[in-house]
């Protein structure tokens, strides 16, 4: 059946819900619903404004006059602004800087991985490599040795172009409950690498995540390399590995892996082993690879990293498996010459962070723009009738969304939307009264709507009254609803008598 729109008025409306209001099932996973409204204020003036919900008294509360308003925006923007370019600033030096101090108070020879060939010196370079130290904490998932927080902590220290940067500690978590292998000592550090057992046929999903080593806090790294190594599967075939890759990533794979890789519905990439290992693949050192050992390598490059979702695991098999890692590039891993040029000092200055200032440059423009929207506008209470246009056209909007989903060649009647509106349009149906006073209940026998004459012969297309003689079809229904009682209704349930208030530029 055809079902017309029953309202045409004039000013565009954006509002937000309050919580209160968050069960409708329009509501978003966020807990806001955005929807635009028109709407007649009472004095019949149009006004377009952003509506928001805000607890408190229902009564008119007082606002300062326009011209404080606008001051008192103005001066918080002006601060905010300063804030935000003194941020960029300062982030965009501060990783030179911790560079070039501590790593001159370390032993240079230590830290620049020297390798000598030919009477020459050489350093691996392996891009923004964080070497795993030691384990601080183990207790992944829950399982020990350790107590507390069901992570793994290790401490990296930061290394670029052979320079030492600082320290970083790395978080591992699971996700999920797991069932990790008997000997619990194994998960965390061995040698260079990170490493993780795990039954055959077990799985681990886990976040890593990044803490400043002094503070504890949280950070987002520009760029994190992570290696998977000695991806195989057993001797007969069985206890085929693979590590799935939740997070956006660029992958690094040798152009003749022995890795599958495939692309997954949710986004997500798996790579899996497609041959049996054996001694040769398994490597000594993190950043020394043969040829066959960066075939059964996985490598994937996350920018912007504030963490990486990753799950790996393997079929079933007789054997545990070890999953080994590291936190850099090791497939292009390659020596460079120390040259007399190549100082400490050197190569941090060809260490080049990232360009923080920008986003600074990018906000502070976006901040001026909303300076000049704010100093137009002043707050004020929602009118009733506003209020009540706003439901009106709520319901409006779901009338008609019924009637696109029933107006097909082949209408879904089980579709959940459907579904969900009409449970709505039925718990409101006290609000319109039929020709003989009865109240309307669901319907039960084919007939005509009272006012259109339209056929309502399916309970999806309208209601009965209780007495069986009156029909009457959505759209009529939305016509005759008394939207008084429905939005003192809707008021009467909002929580700690909830008040919504706008933001009006229509000066």
């Amino acid at each position: 059946s055809s079902i017309r729109p029953c309202l045409q008025t004039s000013t565009v409306i954006k509002i937000f819900p309050s919580k209160a209001m968050a069960s409708d099932a329009e509501t978003p996973a966020s807990g806001l619903l955005e929807e635009t409204l028109v709407s007649e204020t009472e004095d019949g003036r149009g006004s377009s404004a952003r509506i928001m919900s805000l607890e408190g008294d229902l009564q008119q509360k007082h606002r300062y006059s326009f011209v404080g308003k606008r001051v008192v925006v103005a001066l918080a923007s002006a601060l905010a602004l300063a804030g935000i370019v003194t941020l960029g600033v300062h982030s965009s030096q501060r990783v030179e800087y911790e560079g070039l101090v501590e790593a001159n108070e370390e032993d240079s020879t230590d830290l620049l991985q020297i390798v000598e060939q030919d009477g020459k010196k050489y350093f691996r370079d392996c891009g923004n490599t964080y070497e795993l130290e030691k384990v601080t904490h183990s207790n992944l998932g829950g399982h020990g040795p350790d107590q507390g927080d069901e992570t793994i902590v290790w401490v990296s220290k930061h290394m670029y172009q052979g320079e030492f940067l600082g320290y970083v500690d790395i978080v591992m978590k699971a996700n999920k409950p797991y069932q990790p292998w008997n000997d619990l000592s194994l998960n965390g550090i061995h040698g260079k690498f990170g490493r993780v057992v795990l039954p055959s046929g077990e799985s681990l999903d886990a976040t890593i995540t990044f803490l400043d080593h002094e503070t504890q806090k949280p950070i987002t790294l520009p760029e994190i390399t992570l290696t998977f190594y000695d991806i195989d599967q057993g001797w007969d075939h069985t206890a085929i590995e693979y590590v799935r890759v939740i997070s956006d990533h660029k992958t690094l794979l040798h152009k003749d892996a022995d890795i599958k890789v495939v692309d997954l519905a949710d986004g997500s990439v798996e790579y899996t082993a497609t041959e049996m290992g054996n001694k040769e693949d398994n490597p000594l050192q993190p950043d020394t690879l043969t040829e066959l050992m960066k075939k059964r390598a996985l490598a994937f490059t996350i920018d912007n990293a504030k963490s990486a979702e990753v799950v790996f695991g393997s079929s079933a098999g007789q054997y545990d498996r070890g999953f080994f890692f590291a936190f850099m590039n090791a497939i292009n891993c390659h020596l460079v010459e120390i040259t007399t040029t190549t100082t400490t000092t050197t190569t941090s200055t060809e260490y080049h962070p990232f360009p923080w200032w920008i986003l600074a440059v990018i906000a502070a423009i976006l901040l001026l723009i909303l300076i000049c929207i704010l100093i137009r506008c002043y707050y004020r209470r929602l009118t009733f009738t506003e209020r009540k246009t706003m439901v009106k056209n709520r319901f409006i909007r779901q009338v008609n969304r019924a009637a696109e989903i029933l107006g097909g060649p082949n209408p879904n009647y089980n579709d959940p939307e459907l579904k969900s509106i009409l449970q709505k349009l039925n718990d409101n149906k006290q609000h319109v009264k039929a020709l003989c006073g009865n109240q309307w209940v669901e319907w039960k026998a084919p007939g005509q709507c009272q006012v259109c004459r339209t056929d309502v012969d399916r309970k999806e297309k309208g209601l009965q009254c209780a007495s069986g003689g009156h029909r009457i079809c959505w759209n009529c229904m939305c016509h005759n609803m008394d939207w008084d009682a429905i939005c003192e209704d809707e008021l009467t349930h909002l929580k700690d008598d909830t008040d919504i208030y706008i933001w009006d530029c229509n000066q």
